[in-house]
């Protein structure tokens, strides 16, 4: 499952038991809705906040982040679909 799908946070939010793998899979998408909150609450992402972020999950999580699943991490955390996103990356 990626990382930004937060399917394990919202069944931890559900109030489900998480297994250790689930676990392990919700700090990792934690820490994707809080680097991608914190990178988009100027609302205009800038490409090195996306290599910043990539970065910081490849270190901490030993797994590579696409700029896809980083958008999409960030449409969750704003609560907005991917496409209203459009204009507000800064290449």
């Amino acid at each position: 499952m990626s990382i930004a799908s937060l399917g394990v946070v919202l069944k931890a939010f559900g109030g489900n038991e998480l297994d250790p793998a689930e676990k392990n899979q919700l700090v990792k998408e934690a820490l994707l809705m809080t680097l991608a909150h914190a990178s988009s609450s100027d609302t205009n992402v800038m490409s090195v906040e996306v290599s910043t972020v990539q970065r910081a999950i490849r270190d901490a999580t030993g797994e590579e982040l696409s700029e896809a699943d980083f958008f999409d991490g960030v449409a969750k955390a704003l609560n907005v679909r991917p496409h209203e996103l459009a204009g507000l990356v800064d290449a």
